[in-house]
């Protein structure tokens, strides 16, 4: 059973540094995403005031003809004409080509904005399978431990029918570590007196302390290398 949850134990840490990995690359990836908006946003403005000068040009050069048609009205009437036509196509054309740019760049911005959306929810759901594999372990943690002590106590039920001195139960029953009030020195000083005083053997120490701990503190625990975890001074 200690090596079935070692063996979960270090899943548990493969797929934690599989999940940071994950992690990094997906801020990698945001980066990246930001610096092609950034790049297309100038070049979008870029083709934008190289429209609004064309225009300018534009407005100039028929101030200009207008100037020109007004001191021969007759004699320039058709090609002042002409001329605004070809201005005002050309324009049409320029603010057609500005507005399928937009299109294109808003096109492609949402089917971004929804494959990032696509790799969040799998990272959420990814995170939230390992923190029920975590639970689950726990539960596993502590089941065993209830095993242990039926099993404890059925043996010194046997030894007391023959009138020898049953053995100390074998499960802790210190209470919980309170990260808002208890000081995990003093708190793993009391532990220590109480596992001699019970007889526990040292190996075990760290099993039945891992009982007793949560939160932030049982995180800690749960990464852990195995020789560390076993060895109850690393604490």
């Amino acid at each position: 059973m200690e090596r079935e949850e070692r063996m979960k134990q270090r899943e548990y840490e493969k797929e934690q540094r599989e999940y940071e990995m994950k992690q990094h690359e997906y801020e990698k990836e945001n980066a990246k995403l930001a610096a092609e908006e950034q790049d297309k946003q100038r070049a979008f403005e870029q083709e934008k005031s190289k429209v609004e000068a064309d225009k300018l040009v534009f407005l100039k050069e028929k101030q200009e003809q207008e100037l020109q048609i007004e001191k021969d009205r007759q004699a320039h009437e058709l090609m002042k004409i002409k001329a605004q036509h070809d201005h005002e196509l050309a324009l049409e054309q320029q603010t057609a080509a500005v507005a399928k740019a937009q299109r294109e760049y808003d096109a492609a911005a949402e089917e971004k904005k929804q494959a990032h959306e696509l790799r969040v929810l799998k990272e959420k759901q990814d995170y939230e399978r390992m923190q029920i594999e975590q639970k689950q372990l726990e539960q596993e943690m502590a089941d065993t431990l209830k095993q242990r002590s039926r099993h404890t106590s059925s043996e010194n039920e046997g030894w007391m029918e023959y009138g020898a001195k049953p053995k100390p139960f074998k499960g802790p029953k210190m209470p919980c570590f309170e990260e808002s009030k208890d000081n995990m020195d003093a708190y793993l000083h009391r532990f220590e007196i109480y596992a001699e005083t019970q007889c526990w053997r040292r190996d075990q120490w760290a099993v039945y302390l891992s009982a007793l701990l949560k939160g932030k503190a049982l995180e800690v625990y749960s990464r852990l290398p195995v020789k560390d975890a076993q060895d109850i001074l690393k604490y």
